[in-house]
């Protein structure tokens, strides 16, 4: 086969070429640092690889599900023809710590319980919808979550985690799987099928053990799966290493961050 046996035949392109240019192999000589290569490269015409995939998505050659297995989103790219269409990359959380010793303090605490100080206000930090049918679970998955996410907002189903997510833009969404109206799965499809929400971080939980389930759900675009029970120790545990994994593949200085 034309493929040699790789599987590619028929499949799309998303190429980066860097182009030799004497500053760029001067650079290289020296031991520049990859953030210094990178910008002179961009200065002489590189197109990233996340860029290539965009051409394409606006094309309608591909997706932006099957664009970010390969490529991974850059701050502040923002596709030529489609304003503010930017796909950004989660900020870490940021402790909340006490001014006067220093340790770190949960969100709804008014006084840091180690040295009797007056707390200072949340940090304006990550947000997190958080969409479960069930208002246990919601509240169980909340307060796995508030120390990293002092703004929270809570859905009841997939179409209310829909119009939350484009409306307050959070960092991370915990969507269940069976839910009415609309399941985690469409939630998934539906956000990974738009270029503003491509690279959003999603956690799904579900009681389900379908290995198929499971399979499909990472296929659709979801960073990570967790079947209940969940302890709230390991959500947030995995919760961060979700951020940490999307804010460590993104490319540093890009010209305009």
């Amino acid at each position: 086969a034309r493929c040699r046996g790789t599987g590619m035949k028929g499949r799309t392109a998303i190429t980066e070429l860097v182009r030799a240019t004497p500053d760029l192999l001067a650079l290289l000589a020296a031991g520049a640092e990859d953030e210094e290569l990178w910008r002179c490269a961009r200065k002489d015409g590189t197109r990233s690889l996340f860029e290539s995939g965009v051409d394409k998505i606006l094309a309608g050659i591909t997706s932006p599900a099957a664009v970010l297995k390969v490529a991974a989103p850059e701050v502040n790219a923002a596709p030529a023809g489609m304003p503010g269409a930017r796909v950004a990359a989660p900020p870490a959380p940021r402790d909340r710590v006490c001014g006067q010793c220093g340790e770190k303090l949960e969100s709804a605490w008014r006084l840091c319980p180690f040295c009797g100080a007056e707390a200072p206000p949340a940090p304006a930090g990550p947000t997190a919808v958080v969409c479960d049918d069930n208002a246990v679970i919601r509240k169980l998955v909340c307060s796995a979550l508030r120390a990293d996410f002092p703004r929270i907002c809570e859905a009841e189903n997939g179409r209310e985690a829909l119009d939350l997510v484009f409306q307050v833009r959070p960092d991370v969404l915990v969507v269940d799987q069976e839910m009415p109206v609309m399941t985690g799965v469409e939630v998934i499809r539906e956000l990974r099928s738009r270029l503003e929400t491509a690279a959003l971080p999603i956690v799904m939980l579900t009681s389900s053990d379908s290995e198929e389930l499971e399979g499909d759900v990472l296929d659709l675009g979801a960073d990570d799966y967790l079947q209940k029970p969940i302890t709230p120790s390991r959500l947030r545990t995995r919760v961060k290493a979700v951020l940490k994994r999307r804010c460590g593949r993104v490319r540093a200085g890009v010209p305009g961050d």
